[in-house]
């Protein structure tokens, strides 16, 4: 594969698997992460490559598998093949672009994997789609205001977000993802002020989807070269 350009679309793949009474073992979510990062290698088209790396969480409603993907050509590819992805289990499959769109930086999934490896952490994601008369304000009040409130919130880790591409489900349109240290930062004033603004009530007011996870991390999950 040629070198990476430094504009290229940083892309979040996203899996999410609910835990049932026949897969919630540890090693069952294992197979079903190795099962994904082997089609995802395949997609990407990089037999020389290293594996790809993930992160996957946990919850006591599901498994959850984060991993990027940094080349329009893995963006090409994926976009392809998203569909026709076989899993173990019933499975969510999506594909995000960053948004909104900025140079590359260093991989987040390896980022997150420093952090996890020094402690555990939770992970926050929230999927919404907003109006599209509403969408101009919906992304500026993300960007101006909630984000920069969250982050002054303690135990606060990382707030990033994303635009879906493709989708095995009717994904909303747009994605937060949220790193916490623990689940008393919910309880902390400045994180009650981030959500309960009067913008932040007017823009959740008129999104048409929602959905949030919290999951709490599990481990890497790193795939054969």
């Amino acid at each position: 594969m040629a070198d990476q350009d430094p504009h290229s679309q940083q892309i979040l793949l996203f899996f999410a698997a609910p835990t049932t009474k026949t897969n919630q073992r540890t090693s069952t979510v294992q197979e079903w992460a190795n099962d994904i990062l082997v089609q995802v290698k395949s997609s990407l088209n990089t037999p020389n490559n290293s594996g790809p790396v993930a992160l996957l969480y946990q919850s006591p409603e599901e498994s959850i598998l984060l991993l990027e993907a940094v080349t329009q050509e893995d963006v090409y590819n994926l976009e392809k093949t998203l569909k026709d992805f076989k899993f173990s289990q019933p499975t969510s499959s999506r594909l995000y672009e960053r948004f909104p769109p900025q140079l590359q930086d260093s991989s987040f999934v390896s980022q997150l994997a420093h952090i996890a490896s020094e402690s555990p952490h939770i992970l926050v994601s929230v999927g919404m789609t907003p109006s599209s008369e509403n969408e101009a304000d919906f992304n500026k009040w993300y960007n101006d205001e909630h984000i920069p409130m969250l982050s002054r919130a303690p135990g606060w880790i990382y707030s990033r977000r994303y635009r879906l591409l493709a989708s095995g489900d009717n994904a909303p349109q747009y994605l937060a993802i949220h790193g916490w240290e623990n689940d008393l930062s919910f309880a902390s004033e400045s994180y009650k002020e981030a959500v309960s603004t009067p913008w932040r009530m007017a823009v959740v007011g008129n999104v048409i989807a929602r959905e949030r996870r919290d999951a709490t991390f599990v481990q890497e999950v790193k795939g054969a070269a």
